[in-house]
């Protein structure tokens, strides 16, 4: 688990310079952009929601990720489910993605009037997403049993064949601090199944090892990586470049700070009111 958790770091890391970037705010008006045409509008809309939505929740994933490292057994334990949430998300997003692209871009008059505009590693993209949402595929296995949903067909084995320990969960006065890592144990066991083939066995039977589990996690944990990389490839080039179809400007910024990643933690436990000022 250790193992793969640090690829998705070392991962982040390479994304992510070690100064603090120089950035470019294009500028266009907004009567310019309502001449274009209504799908073409809504699609570009669309389409950054959900790349802002996967910035926003790969980052958590990076605070997540280090706190999965605390010395403290209940903190990882919060961690782990905080990591788990955001790559369910990433992956539902993904797939979300995916409908944006396939419902508005292919064979639609947007696409055929867009396409020969692409670079090199936009169409590459593309082409990627294209051939791995025609094929079942772990994005869509999440979000449509994990992402946003919490249904009980995929729990109900793992709970009745769960390993024979102590569960448990963690209360306080303030709902802030209470978890329940009894229910999250089960949710993990199924998360991981997800990601193992079908031949494979379940995670949850007689000869299943740490080993096991520990390659589930891999599986899990980097299965997302090259559909995020495909995805951010075609995005960021249609949205510069439909962008730059306007009139604009740009201009050139130094943001004030950068946040180091080997500096992120995740909210664990919180402090609570004093009693006597309450």
């Amino acid at each position: 688990m250790k193992r793969c958790l640090r690829r998705v770091a070392a991962f982040v890391r390479r994304l992510w310079p070690h100064t603090k970037p120089t950035m470019y705010r294009i500028l266009f008006r907004h009567s310019d952009f309502l001449k274009l045409p209504e799908d073409h509008q809504l699609f570009l809309i669309r389409l950054a929601h959900v790349a802002d939505d996967l910035r926003h929740v790969f980052y958590l994933c990076v605070a997540a990720e280090r706190g999965t490292h605390s010395r403290s057994a209940d903190e990882r334990k919060l961690a782990l489910h905080q990591l788990l949430f955001g790559v369910r998300l990433v992956y539902s997003l993904l797939y979300e993605g995916w409908k944006v692209i396939d419902s508005a871009w292919n064979g639609k008059a947007l696409g055929k009037a867009w396409n020969s505009k692409l670079s090199d590693k936009a169409r590459t993209g593309l082409a990627f997403l294209g051939k791995y949402f025609a094929q079942p595929n772990l994005s869509r296995t999440i979000r449509d049993n994990f992402g946003f949903h919490y249904l009980p067909d995929q729990l109900q084995e793992p709970l009745a064949r769960a390993p024979n320990r102590s569960d448990e969960l963690i209360t306080g006065k303030y709902s802030g601090n209470i978890f329940y890592p009894f229910a999250e144990e089960i949710r993990s066991l199924a998360l991981l199944q997800a990601a193992v083939p079908p031949e494979s066995g379940k995670l949850w039977g007689e000869n299943a090892s740490e080993a096991d589990i520990r390659e589930a996690a891999i599986r899990l944990y980097e299965g997302y990586m090259a559909v995020r990389e495909a995805f951010d490839a075609f995005a960021n080039h249609v949205l510069v470049t439909m962008v730059k179809s306007l009139p604009y400007k740009t201009e050139k910024f130094v943001v004030p700070r950068v946040t180091k990643l080997s500096e992120m933690s995740p909210v664990l436990f919180v402090e609570e009111p004093n009693a006597s000022k309450t």
